[in-house]
């Protein structure tokens, strides 16, 4: 359902929409800015910590996807379970 989030009614309440919404816009900066109104969004479910907190974590995501595209990591890889699951 996340690609679709915003056509996903119901599935997410306000709290989740707010924070897709933000992690939409800053995976998808580009030249552009997370508009005042997805931060305002976030902030009548959020305090300032948990904004910061979240800004971060939506940043670190972005760069663990972005190395594994750059180092041709396949989606799914992660060699601590195939060992479990391959012994």
């Amino acid at each position: 359902m996340l690609p679709a989030w915003p056509e996903a009614g119901a599935v997410f309440d306000a709290r989740e929409r707010a924070v897709l919404a933000l992690a939409e816009q800053l995976t998808l900066l580009g030249d552009r800015e997370v508009t005042d109104g997805v931060f305002d969004d976030v902030r009548a479910h959020f305090d300032a910590v948990e904004t910061g907190q979240l800004v971060a974590a939506i940043a670190m995501i972005n760069t663990w996807n972005r190395i594994a595209i750059a180092g041709g990591y396949p989606a799914g890889l992660d060699e601590r379970r195939a060992s479990v699951t391959a012994g």
